[in-house]
């Protein structure tokens, strides 16, 4: 085994889908490595999965002195495997650690990601018909002013078609790594699972540092929670992502010339580069950013005791009109309701000044402040919504308030509420769902699944 390098980039390219703009986009990124290459101190290794070819594995070499141009081959090639499989993630980590072993690990994913585990790429959407393009923007608002007279968030999405645009159109749903070739699809317990296995597998004096979900609308609640342990930090996003990744050629060469001594200055570096590049930019929305995984507990018993409050407070009348009018005063990333945690809570504190919400909304503020470590998000402008986001969201869905609201695989969210979503890890410790089913209850609407 090579002595270890001081830090180690294992990117996941799990590229074997339908879009062959994504396909190309995930080839381009693959190239920027080899471009940049790695030295005596940062290593670099990538999988690429690809349909009808052979998965290729690479260990970046240097690059070399005095070329323009050079080849990168791959290390290995095998069959073509399937990426959504816990046993795949393990191989290539596995094999990584084997290959170019390091004493700080950044595990990266490449690919579909769309948060809570309530779509399927595998059904067809109903209800909508789908549009031609390949990418769904961050839901737009317009201005940040409270109680306009706009109409409701949900559905605000500009399409793209560019493939340096945004991935993960809600007419093609997506959960956490899709692999067409074996019609499957990983949830994000599962990759978890798959990723704690990991860290656990390092030998003495290695460490898993940062898990990156280079994916779609990965930074909420529901789904970082199911990622505790599997490393120091997590780095995701609210909203969708472009094609191109947020491992920037900046940050690669910074990286090369002097490697941070932390993952905190590696992860800040990597958000602000990659987001600052699509700072005026007014058509395109970003909202990246680092989480602190170690207090996973501290938010979700924050987030029990806010759930706690808003139960009671949900059945009288005045309270549930305030609560839904903070949620929907924030800004949403979804027509499924994926709203900023920290934004709906400044609203709630404001709106039901006094009570146990407000004091319970402060409080997950508070833990908010040192849960997300770094943030930006783009276009930088501030009288924008979405300079309301903060760095992570919380499932709160459209339909709960408005059983007509139409949006690809709307019914797959309802079933999910009833069937799925209460076994998360968050809801078990939280009791969200239970405030949720309570709004369900106390609006008197029908709502199909239960």
């Amino acid at each position: 085994m090579p002595n270890p390098k001081e830090w180690g980039i294992y990117v996941y390219f799990a590229a074997d889908v339908p879009s062959p703009a994504m396909r190309r986009g995930a080839k381009l990124n693959l190239l920027k490595l080899a471009d940049i290459g790695s030295n005596d101190r940062v290593g670099i290794t990538a999988l690429m999965d690809q349909p009808d070819q052979d998965t290729q594995l690479y260990v970046i070499p240097p690059q070399p002195e005095g070329k323009d141009e050079w080849l990168v081959h791959p290390s290995q090639s095998v069959p073509n495997v399937n990426t959504a499989s816990t046993d795949t993630i393990r191989d290539f980590f596995e094999w990584s650690v084997a290959n170019c072993p390091a004493k700080k690990i950044a595990f990266v994913f490449w690919g579909h990601g769309y948060a809570i585990d309530d779509f399927d790429p595998r059904l067809e959407p109903t209800g909508v018909s789908p549009a031609p393009v390949q990418a769904a923007q961050f839901v737009e608002n317009g201005h940040m002013e409270r109680g306009d007279d706009s109409p409701s968030d949900e559905g605000f999405f500009v399409a793209e078609a560019s493939a340096d645009q945004f991935a993960g159109s809600r007419d093609f749903p997506l959960k956490l790594i899709f692999d067409s070739s074996y019609n499957a699809v990983l949830n994000n317990d599962q990759v978890g699972e798959s990723v704690r296995a990991c860290r656990n597998s390092l030998p003495e004096g290695s460490s898993l540092t940062i898990l990156g979900f280079d994916c779609c609308n990965m930074a909420m609640a529901e789904v970082l929670c199911e990622m505790q342990d599997c490393a120091d930090i997590a780095v995701a996003a609210e909203t969708g992502l472009p094609f191109r990744s947020w491992i920037s050629e900046n940050v690669l060469e910074k990286f090369l010339t002097d490697a941070p001594r932390s993952p905190e200055v590696f992860a800040q570096t990597a958000i602000e580069d990659f987001v600052q590049s699509f700072a005026y930019q007014s058509s395109i929305f970003v909202a990246l950013s680092a989480c602190n995984l170690a207090l996973c507990n501290d938010l979700e018993a924050a987030a029990k005791r806010l759930a706690a409050a808003l139960t009671e407070a949900a059945g009288n009348d005045a309270n549930r009109g305030a609560i839904f009018k903070a949620r929907n005063d924030c800004v949403c990333f979804d027509p499924d309701g994926f709203i900023d945690f920290d934004c709906f809570c400044g609203f709630l504190s404001e709106d039901l000044a006094g009570t146990a919400v407000a004091e319970a909304s402060l409080l997950v503020r508070k833990v908010l402040k040192r849960f997300v470590i770094a943030s930006a998000f783009a276009p930088n402008f501030p009288d924008r919504r979405i300079s309301l986001s903060t760095g992570l969201s919380i499932w709160f869905p459209s339909w709960i308030q408005n059983p007509a609201v139409q949006f690809p695989q709307k019914e797959q969210s309802i079933e999910y509420f009833w069937n799925g979503y209460h076994r998360t890890r968050f809801a078990r410790a939280t009791g969200w769902a239970r405030f949720l089913l309570r709004l369900i209850d106390e609006t008197d609407v029908e709502v199909q699944g239960g």
